[in-house]
């Protein structure tokens, strides 16, 4: 058996320590709520993605969302974060953070950022949660963790219900964005549609 220091510097290099894989289950966790929550708002509007530069192989990647268009209201989404976010990178730059990890940060900020918003986007339209805060960093933007979903006063769905729906909404938008670097989700996306219509009937649950 290899010593306790060699085993440790392996997992460090394969990224398999305890705190890598619950980073990256937490990571898939995001992903998977974004897309439930995008698949929510895709009821009501027209919803415009944009395929990341990077894109991870070892986790569930997050479209960025450029823009939300709900009637006759059309939301930049990624101005709106981008600004945000700028103003944070340059606060810290100044408070003398190196500039790598202010960049590392501003990413994150607006994965976080654009989270907080569908989020809120989604109570605006009726729906409400069971949720909590991530953990309280100095490093990044709290978003909310969310436990249970309620539609019009009733139990909508669960988390094991988001993580289902959310994976397989995240899949389609990376199958979208493969080969294009941005693409238009339109309202009432027929796969959206079909898979929350028929996963809920199946669970016995009116969508």
């Amino acid at each position: 058996m290899s010593p306790p220091s060699a085993m440790n510097k392996c997992q460090k290099a394969y990224g398999n320590s305890v705190n890598a894989v619950k980073e990256r289950a937490q990571k898939d966790k995001t992903a998977f709520q974004h897309g439930f929550l995008l698949a929510l708002i895709n009821q009501n509007a027209r919803i415009t993605l944009k395929r990341p530069k990077k894109v991870s192989m070892r986790t569930s990647t997050i479209p960025k969302i450029v823009m939300l268009e709900i009637q006759a209201s059309r939301v930049d989404v990624l101005a709106l974060a981008s600004s945000f976010c700028a103003k944070v990178h340059e606060k810290e730059i100044t408070e003398g953070v190196p500039q790598q990890t202010a960049d590392r940060r501003f990413n994150k900020n607006i994965i976080a950022f654009t989270q907080n918003f569908i989020f809120d986007t989604c109570l605006e339209l009726g729906y409400f949660f069971d949720s909590k805060l991530s953990k309280n960093s100095m490093k990044s933007i709290q978003t909310e963790r969310i436990d249970n979903v309620y539609a019009n006063g009733s139990f909508f769905a669960s988390q094991n219900d988001i993580l289902f729906i959310g994976r397989k909404i995240n899949a389609y938008f990376t199958e979208l964005l493969k080969n294009k670097r941005t693409v238009v989700v339109e309202q009432n996306d027929q796969f959206i549609s079909s898979l929350l219509e028929n996963y809920f009937n199946i669970a016995g649950m009116a969508f």
